[in-house]
């Protein structure tokens, strides 16, 4: 007798090789921008406006293009004309599917926390791509689209898994829900570009099809394989070892990195908190930890950078040797990225992951494993554990 595990795997085998799946439209304000560029008769007058029509789209995109990956050292963009005279139309066109998509990635769901490290993936792929596209000589802009729908296959198959729960419910670790998802992903994403009537260079580029790989689909698979590591907690240093990257990659990996947290937290936006939990129960199994290593004694401050002058303080918890725990009065979204600060002199200011939040009590324990960490962040957490007292 088959177990239920594997019930769910045959269906969704069915769903797919039947097409009986839903693949979500272009965005409507994407596409207004797309025909727009296509028509070859506009101005960034034009493309600006186009993009201010749509009110959250327009939000979205200020926010992306203030983020240190496309702002650079500059200052910040204040209004929509100026984001796209710097960013460009195509650009905007490509970031504006990105918000887009991302808000349909994302919906609430049985399995929300897949859901967001499935599009924290792609975005990273999508801006690898993009990054290193321009050192290859592969047009970046159709490299940024052929990155972010690398991995929507991912997305998809999420929301054909959430609908079987339905009838069948069950629960797995999220390794185990994002294992069962790669078979998927080839045949899901190249089903989205043809339905979204993507030009063939993007297709190809995707990965999809059969025959020698194109400097284009290399370029992807590459950043894929970042993106995947990134997720895994990897460094600068680690990345760097990629056979597959050239030296003049090698030289930009670093402040790729310490970019992409910054971009993340704009093209990821953290859900707000509901009262009261609707519809299915969370789906993914909540190890009772998941940073490695023995939890001692935290008693350093932790600081929720993210309200700029105003920052929160965390209720530190416990401290891993690379890693930290603390209690919250809100949930926060698993894989979403956040800048903390530890209370020493001067004040230690990183980009953490998100790797666990479940509830506790009335409050919610949140742990957190530094971002691409440095060697310098590295060795003051090694050295702080170290000096800890064991847990009670």
């Amino acid at each position: 007798m088959g177990t239920a595990k594997d019930d769910l795997l045959r269906q969704l085998e069915d769903v797919v090789q039947g097409g009986d799946f839903v693949v979500p439209p272009y965005p409507a304000a994407a596409m207004r921008l797309r025909t727009l560029i296509e028509s070859d008769k506009f101005g960034l007058s034009q493309i600006a406006d186009a993009a201010a029509a749509d009110a959250a789209l327009a939000t979205s995109l200020l926010r992306i293009a203030n983020s240190p990956i496309y702002r650079g050292e500059g200052p910040p963009f204040t209004t929509l004309l100026r984001a796209v005279n710097r960013l460009g139309a195509r650009s905007v066109s490509g970031l504006a599917l990105a918000a887009g998509v991302g808000a349909a990635a994302c919906m609430p769901g049985p399995l929300a926390d897949v859901k967001y490290r499935v599009w924290r993936r792609s975005i990273t792929c999508a801006l690898a791509a993009q990054r290193f596209g321009e050192v290859r000589g592969i047009d970046p802009d159709e490299a940024f689209l052929a990155g972010l729908l690398h991995g929507f296959g991912r997305s998809v198959a999420v929301a054909c898994i959430e609908k079987l729960l339905v009838k069948s419910p069950q629960s797995r670790s999220l390794p185990e829900w994002l294992e069962l998802l790669e078979p998927y992903r080839a045949p899901l994403a190249k089903r989205v570009a043809q339905l979204w009537e993507l030009p063939a260079a993007i297709t190809l580029a995707l990965g999809t099809e059969q025959g020698t790989p194109t400097p284009s689909s290399t370029l992807v698979a590459l950043a894929d394989r970042l993106a995947d590591a990134i997720d895994r907690g990897a460094s600068s240093a680690e990345l760097s070892e990629d056979p597959e990257l050239q030296p003049a990659e090698v030289a930009l990996l670093d402040r790729f990195v310490r970019a992409l947290p910054g971009a993340l937290e704009t093209f990821i936006q953290s859900p707000e908190p509901v009262k009261k939990k609707a519809g299915a129960p969370n789906a993914v199994d909540k190890a009772q930890s998941q940073l490695p290593g023995e939890l001692r004694q935290l008693t350093t401050k932790v600081l929720d950078l993210r309200k700029g002058d105003k920052p929160e303080q965390f209720e530190s918890v416990a401290l891993a040797p690379l890693g930290l725990v603390v209690t919250s009065s809100r949930p926060i979204q698993e894989s979403c990225v956040i800048r903390l600060g530890l209370a020493s002199v001067p004040v230690i200011e990183s980009w953490y992951n998100v790797v666990m939040c479940a509830p506790e009590g009335k409050r919610f324990r949140v742990e957190l494993a530094p971002f691409a960490a440095s060697g310098d962040l590295r060795e003051y957490l090694s050295k702080l554990w170290a000096s800890a007292a064991p847990l009670p």
